[in-house]
């Protein structure tokens, strides 16, 4: 979200299509994503690595977001601002799985409070990041490269092997050990 979190551009982004009309769309494309990511959500019982489907899900984020920057039509902007919507959804989705399968209960309280400062600081960092970039370059600019600079850091992770078939198991371990010692 910090590369690629750009509400603040929104207003700019109507003027350059010339629609200030649909100024308010923008804002609920990604409502309407998430909605439809919802209706259609039966596929993901099916996945079985929840780790890299958020990774997959925030890269999607990331190509949604770029692709505003390079569309000239108001509705194909809120088609990507859409898919973005849903690939936000899908991202949490999986994350609050992998967070319920790995995180032992002693260290929840602390673990959630980590994870509120991070979403309460990473789209307000976006903000920044989007409007310093779209002042000191392009309004498309900074959608474009904060698409796949979003993309960039999960495919760092990703290959950096943190999602990797042995800490998934490492971190399953961790948690049956921490169950079986609060029921032995």
């Amino acid at each position: 979200m910090v590369f690629a979190f750009p509400y603040a551009l929104y207003p700019f982004l109507a003027e350059s299509l010339d629609a200030p009309w649909a100024l308010g769309l923008p804002y609920s494309a990604g409502a309407i994503g998430s909605l439809a990511a919802t209706w259609t959500s039966g596929w993901t019982s099916h996945v079985r690595h929840h780790g890299r489907a958020v990774v997959v899900a925030a890269i999607c984020w990331g190509l949604a977001v770029a692709g505003v920057g390079i569309s000239a039509n108001v509705w194909l902007v809120l088609v990507m601002l859409g898919l973005a919507g849903a690939a936000d959804l899908v991202s949490g989705l999986f994350r609050v799985i992998v967070w319920n399968q790995t995180i032992p209960d002693e260290i929840r309280g602390r673990m959630a409070g980590i994870e509120l400062l991070s979403y309460s600081i990473g789209p307000t960092l976006g903000q920044v990041r989007a409007t310093g970039v779209a002042r000191l370059t392009s309004l498309r600019t900074s959608f474009v490269s904060g698409g796949p600079a979003a993309q960039s850091s999960r495919s760092a992770s990703l290959h950096r092997g943190s999602l990797s078939h042995s800490s998934e198991r490492r971190c399953a371990r961790s948690s049956a050990a921490a169950a079986a010692s609060r029921l032995g």
